[in-house]
Formats: C-alpha cells, sequence, structure tokens
C-alpha cells in the first residue's frame, strides 16, 4: 500500500513539481495492471480535479505547486471513462461520463473566449477570465454566467443549453437575435445585400451546429419558427438606421435566400413547411414584423409594417418550399407530398391568399408566375 502512496514515495527521482502527479499516474497504472479498474478510474477523477493546494499537500510542498491544465484535466477525465467501461454496471460510469462532457464544453467556452481577445476592450479582464478557464473547472451554470454570458459569447451561451438540455425557450430567442446582431454590427452602414451575406453564412453555421444529425432529437436548441420569421422579414424591411433607404433593396431582385439555406443545409421540409405556414400565418394576425431587431438594437427598429408585398415573398418561399418538397419524393418514390392534407389545404389558401394582394410593387409578370407555378402543383395533386 505504501508503495502506491505519493506521500509515502522517496524524493529526488522526479522533478519536485511533478512528484504528486508522476506518482498518482503510477498508482492508476498499477490499479489498472491488476485489473482494479474501478479504483484506477476513481484515481483519475481525482487527479482531474486537483487544485494547487492539494497538489501542495501531496507534494509536501508549496514550492512550483502547479494544477493541471484544462487539457490534461480532459485527458485524465477520458482515462476514467476509459477505465470505467470495463465495469459499465458501476454507476459511477455515468458520473464521469458527464463530467468528461462538461470538461469539454468548457474547453468549447475557453476557445471563443481566447478568440474574442483581439476585439475586445476588456482584453485584460478576458485574459483572467481564460486563466480561471485554464486551471479550474467551473460548473455548467458559473460557465454560463461568470464566463460565456458575461463576455458576450452568445453561441456559446446555446452551446452550454444545449449540453445541458436546458430548455428556455425565451432565453434562447434572446440568445439567437444577440447571435445576429453580433454578426451583423460591422455591417450596420453595408447595403441590404450585405447584411444578408453574412446572416447566410451565420446561418449555416448555426445549423450545423446546433442541429442535431438524428432527426428524431427534435429542433429544442434551433427555433425554426421564430429564425424564419426573424430572418425572412428582413427581405423587405429595411434596418431603421440605414441611409439611402429605397434603394438598397430592388424587389425584383428577390430570392427565398432563408429557404434555400435552410433546403441545402438539410432541414427537415415537414417541419419548414410548418414553419412557413406558421410565418403566413403570423403575417395576418400580428402584423408588426420581428426582423428589424434581428440586427437593430434602436427601439424605433419596428416602425415598418407587414405590406402586400413582404406576404407575396412569402406566398413564393411557400410555393417554392413545396416544388422542391415534392420534386424531392417523386425522386425518392416516398410518400406523395401534395396528397398531405395540409400541403393541399395550404394550396388552396394561397390561391386566395395571392389573389387578395394589390400591392402596386407586385409585378404583373410576378404574380403570373407564382399563379403557374400554384397551377402546376394543384394540377400533380389529382
Amino acid at each position: 500500500a505504501q508503495a502506491n502512496d505519493p506521500r509515502k514515495a522517496a524524493t529526488g527521482v522526479y522533478p519536485e513539481e511533478l512528484h504528486a502527479e508522476i506518482h498518482l499516474k503510477l498508482q492508476a497504472e498499477w490499479y489498472s495492471r491488476h485489473d482494479q479498474q474501478q479504483r484506477a478510474a476513481e484515481v483519475y477523477r481525482y487527479m482531474a480535479k486537483l487544485d494547487v493546494q492539494q497538489l501542495a499537500t501531496l507534494s509536501g510542498s508549496t514550492v512550483n505547486s502547479q494544477a493541471p491544465s484544462l487539457k490534461q484535466r480532459i485527458a485524465y477525465l477520458s482515462l476514467a471513462v476509459n477505465a470505467s467501461n470495463s465495469n459499465e454496471s458501476d454507476g459511477s460510469l455515468e458520473a464521469v461520463r458527464d463530467e468528461l462532457e462538461l470538461a469539454n464544453l468548457q474547453a468549447r467556452v475557453l476557445e471563443a473566449l481566447i478568440n474574442s481577445l483581439p476585439k475586445a476592450e476588456d482584453r485584460a479582464t478576458r485574459e483572467g477570465a481564460v486563466k480561471e478557464l485554464t486551471t479550474a473547472l467551473v460548473g455548467p451554470s458559473d460557465l454560463y454566467n461568470d464566463y460565456a454570458y458575461r463576455f458576450e459569447l452568445w453561441e456559446a451561451c446555446i452551446d452550454i443549453m444545449m449540453t445541458c438540455d436546458h430548455k428556455d425557450p425565451e432565453e434562447l430567442q434572446t440568445l439567437y437575435i444577440n447571435v445576429f446582431r453580433q454578426t451583423d454590427r460591422p455591417y450596420r452602414n453595408s447595403p441590404i445585400g450585405q447584411h444578408i451575406s453574412v446572416l447566410k453564412l451565420k446561418l449555416e453555421e448555426l445549423i450545423d451546429r446546433f442541429v442535431p444529425a438524428d432527426k428524431s432529437k427534435g429542433l429544442h436548441f434551433f427555433p425554426l419558427d421564430f429564425i424564419v420569421q426573424g430572418l425572412e422579414d428582413l427581405t423587405t424591411f429595411l434596418p431603421a438606421h440605414q441611409v439611402n433607404h429605397a434603394s438598397m433593396l430592388n424587389p425584383r431582385k428577390w430570392n427565398p435566400w432563408v429557404l434555400d439555406t435552410m433546403f441545402e443545409r438539410g432541414i427537415s421540409r415537414e417541419l419548414l413547411f410548418k414553419a412557413y405556414n406558421n410565418y403566413m400565418e403570423t403575417q395576418e394576425h400580428a402584423p408588426q414584423p420581428l426582423g428589424l431587431s434581428f440586427i437593430s438594437e434602436d427601439e424605433d427598429a419596428n416602425s415598418e409594417w407587414y405590406n402586400d408585398l413582404s406576404k407575396f415573398h412569402v406566398a413564393e418561399a411557400i410555393v417554392s418550399l413545396i416544388r422542391r418538397w415534392h420534386a424531392e419524393a417523386e425522386q425518392r418514390k416516398s410518400a406523395h407530398v401534395l396528397r398531405n392534407a395540409s400541403v393541399s389545404d395550404l394550396l388552396v389558401k394561397l390561391r386566395s391568399h395571392i389573389g387578395s394582394l394589390h400591392g402596386d410593387e407586385i409585378s404583373v409578370s410576378g404574380r403570373s408566375e407564382l399563379l403557374k407555378g400554384l397551377d402546376d402543383l394543384t394540377e400533380n395533386s389529382h
């Protein structure tokens, strides 16, 4: 027993600052070689949580005591998981897996914080936080409040909520607005095309990061309806702070970039259909657009109101979605999309809806083209 106790081991074999750590490693390896995997896992978990004071106590000296780095702690927890895997009936396996997941989450927050340093006015404060995250494990609540939220690492906040499976729709919507505002802020005085370019890239990143590959898990941390409404609104309405307001968007060059991006990134067609159907309903019953608040913090950013042109664009997006969804289903020889009751009902509703739009900005050719697309879909549904 004494041979495995770092406090009883001979000094002078290793540098003093490594003395305790190396003997703990040897102890864990000894347990592993003697088929005591659970005890080896306990040592690795203990090593992952060591602080400077504990190391000083083990070493018998306060000289050169240095806590493990975050990278080392993750390595120790990984070793603990591997050791625990051989004894899966033990309840500690789930606990150590959770600890490893949280440590990896902390590493992602740390990376985001380091990447924020070059542009930070509070660089010194952030550097202090970097040191804290590098040298000690932090609980998820502190990680969210004291680091991610405090330093406006909005995507890291979403990551923490997703990792901890903490569902708070209102908080999540606020975080997504903050992400889009932060993304767009450097382009406040740019043409609307520049806004769309950077927001499109960010939307792709968010989908790749927060939409699970397993579609059965749902979009709990990617509020699809909210994002569709907010970003599609920007197609028609421009930021209140912009100059040359009327010249920045040519309605004849509109394209459903939000729909295109989500379609290409593999968002469920059924969920997209529901989101755009809900968006059309929103325009009817909540006429003030959401989208302007996505890129503007001005109090009167939402002074615009939905008009016939914006409603026409939504109808175009829905027809495009149904056409592409139908084409995909036909190619895969799967269920007939156009015979879905919800889809066929909306096709009927769209015809009436388009007929009620009389804005001067809606061109005759654009209306004719949209109605023809609707006719083709209706004909194929029979």
